[in-house]
């Protein structure tokens, strides 16, 4: 019981092919032969009117139905289709002499007033209206038939495998084309047909915009998709396109997914993703909140957290200092406190230091107390942010050296051990040179100068 629809202009036509053989059973005209049908149908006819659609319904082989069930199930089409039965002028032709039941149901696009109807003639649309009507008689369900517009490469009719051959040979390289290749614009469905020595290719028509034309290069021919089936008409061939651009675009979001994941689940893949972390502290474990903490004499008490301290001896620290040290042009203090180095005589400087007994400055601690590293990253960066200077910094020398690089280039290596900024012999003016002032006139540091390739130097040794 699936609907057949084709749209005549003309009533004529389609009614002569009729009056062989039936009768008019019913309808909202007040007609009983063909030619008052013609003539009630003329004002709704092409150009003057929307035009015409002509449908077939059929039972079974063996089951027939009476006039009034199939007067019910018209209407129940007409209404399906978006026709109401009641305000759209229509016939209702039936009792051939065929080897199955059927009917023919002539309908105007329009109302008897004159207002325009569209029809609902999607594969959807017509799969659902043959599913109430097989449920309504009792039939049995028809069966499931995929969205031609989800379907990268459907089935061939075996009306063109058998009469048209050249149909069919188009819809099969197609197919083969779309499952494997699945490309995604109407260039690359060419190009692909192309590599795989199909003769096919299809262009867009000039007269007709959204209608596409196969051309065979061998017979120089073109032809109709549609012989093919109702599922290679130039519209579907356009969504089975947009369809395998989705696929391809779903398929390379699951891709990226799964490599995330796998990356989650390797913790040392993760690890060296990362990269290691040279500023963050090491604490040791806290004490729950419901734990009871009391000291031995039974009074409350709570045990500060104290970071880790990191080792500042031995053999691999004296290396990695000494090699800043030399890179400076310095050596390191003597026993007694003195300083050896350059900077120790001022020379060179650009702002006079006192190498001992250093005031605090504004953001300075008080006298003996040392600056620890985070203390030093806030104060660069706030004396930074007063100036409107854009920074970036890294921790060298095995944690002990911070060096400064500007958006501009400049770079500086602020020495924390000694309190002493290693740069090049050429400041250059702006918010660079007074970040260096401030450092000297609030941290109490001193400057080394020294040639510009050992700021610029980027040896790992000194990481």
């Amino acid at each position: 019981m699936r609907r057949y629809t084709t749209f005549p202009s003309q009533a004529f036509p389609i009614l002569s092919y009729l009056s062989k053989d039936g009768q008019i059973l019913s309808g909202s005209m007040p007609v009983h032969t063909l030619r008052q049908a013609c003539d009630m149908l003329r004002p709704f006819e092409a150009p003057q009117g929307a035009g015409l659609v002509h449908m077939t319904l059929s039972m079974p082989v063996g089951r027939t139905l009476t006039d009034d069930v199939w007067l019910a199930v018209a209407r129940r089409v007409l209404i399906a289709s978006g026709l109401p039965s009641e305000i759209v002028p229509w016939i209702m032709f039936g009792r051939e002499a065929t080897h199955c039941d059927h009917i023919h149901i002539v309908a105007a696009l329009q109302t008897f007033t004159g207002r325009h109807l569209e029809i609902a003639t999607s594969v959807r649309e017509t799969d659902r209206i043959e599913r109430d009507v097989c449920q309504l008689l009792g039939l049995p369900d028809p069966s499931w038939r995929p969205d031609p517009e989800m379907v990268l490469a459907p089935p061939i009719t075996v009306r063109a495998r058998r009469k048209s051959g050249q149909a069919a040979w188009f819809a099969g390289d197609l197919n083969a084309v779309m499952s494997k290749a699945r490309p995604a614009s109407l260039s690359a469905l060419n190009d692909v047909l192309r590599a795989r020595g199909s003769p096919w290719s299809l262009t867009l028509s000039e007269n007709s915009p959204g209608m596409l034309i196969p051309r065979n290069v061998l017979t120089g021919k073109t032809i109709n998709p549609r012989l093919a089936g109702s599922a290679y008409s130039s519209v579907l061939i356009l969504n089975r396109l947009a369809l395998a651009a989705r696929i391809r675009a779903v398929a390379l979001t699951v891709f990226l997914r799964r490599v995330a994941e796998a990356i989650r689940n390797l913790p040392e893949l993760t690890h060296t993703l990362k990269g290691p972390s040279h500023d963050r502290p090491e604490y040791g474990p806290r004490p729950h909140a419901r734990d009871a903490r009391q000291d031995a004499r039974g009074r409350a008490a709570v045990a500060p957290a104290v970071a880790a301290p990191r080792p500042r001896s031995g053999g691999h620290y004296d290396r990695v200092r000494g090699q800043v040290d030399r890179a400076a042009g310095r050596s390191r203090r003597s026993a007694d406190g003195t300083d050896r180095s350059v900077h120790g005589t001022n020379g060179g400087n650009v702002r006079p230091a006192v190498a001992a007994g250093r005031p605090p400055g504004r953001h300075g601690l008080p006298d003996g107390e040392r600056r620890s590293r985070g203390g030093w990253v806030t104060l660069i960066y706030r004396l930074a942010r007063r100036g409107s200077l854009h920074l970036r910094h890294r921790f060298v020398a095995d944690g002990s050296a911070i060096m400064l690089m500007g958006k501009s280039g400049e770079r500086a290596i602020l020495d924390m051990a000694e309190t002493v900024i290693i740069t090049g012999d050429d400041i250059p003016l702006g918010p660079w040179r007074d970040l260096l002032d401030r450092l000297v006139r609030d941290a109490g540091c001193t400057i080394d100068l020294i040639p510009d390739a050992v700021t610029q130097n980027d040896d790992p040794t000194l990481v």
